[in-house]
């Protein structure tokens, strides 16, 4: 992977900070900031992850920021749930976004399983 621009996971995980920023201006900023905060934060380190991953580097570090990239979707999955549970958001506003995690997860998933195949 060395143009990270092009591929599909990259371009999904842009898409999917963009809906996280969207979904954190839209929290009370006055009881939400700290939250606020590390949505964008873990949002905005997805699609650096995969393209750090992207620098022709296929061993060692390749399997770190694919690991790296799906921790930050399990962390960004959970954000959301504590925002529901928070009361900051109901189920039917965070379902779109935990719908567009779960594809870009997959695709993170995959990329793993190639880059584990091309070892």
């Amino acid at each position: 992977m060395q143009n990270y621009q092009r591929y599909r996971v990259w371009k999904e995980a842009q898409k999917l900070a963009d809906d996280v920023y969207r979904f954190s201006t839209s929290l009370p900023q006055n009881q939400s900031g700290e939250l606020q905060s590390q949505l964008r934060r873990v949002a905005t380190l997805l699609p650096e992850n995969l393209a750090e991953n992207s620098a022709g580097k296929i061993e060692p570090d390749s399997g770190r920021f694919i690991v790296d990239s799906l921790d930050s979707l399990n962390e960004l999955e959970s954000l959301f749930f504590l925002s529901r549970k928070m009361g900051f958001a109901n189920q039917a506003r965070i379902d779109p976004t935990l719908t567009k995690l779960g594809s870009v997860k997959k695709q993170v998933i995959a990329l793993r399983k190639t880059l584990v195949a091309i070892k």
